[in-house]
């Protein structure tokens, strides 16, 4: 193998770079449906969901979700870039 095929050649953990990227992308979407179903049932009844604590504790849980998988795809990122500049 050359040089020049072994600059070409992927790093060996950019497939797991990738599935922790795919991992945090899917980890997202709990949250963005919680945002719509938000936007929507605020849009049709703001009283009753502010008042309605099971709701809301879903919703929090949905985001703490999202959360970790932005913590998931800043550490893939963050693996991925070479120690050196």
């Amino acid at each position: 193998m050359s040089d020049s095929d072994r600059a070409r050649a992927p790093a060996p953990h950019s497939a797991v770079t990738g599935l922790l990227i795919a991992l945090g992308i899917i980890l997202l979407l709990p949250g963005l449906c919680s945002l719509a179903a938000m936007a929507v049932f605020l849009g049709i009844d703001p009283r009753g969901v502010v008042r309605d604590s099971e709701l809301i504790s879903l919703w929090l849980m949905c985001f703490v979700v999202s959360a970790a998988g932005i913590v998931l795809i800043r550490y893939a990122r963050k693996r991925s870039q070479p120690p050196w500049p």
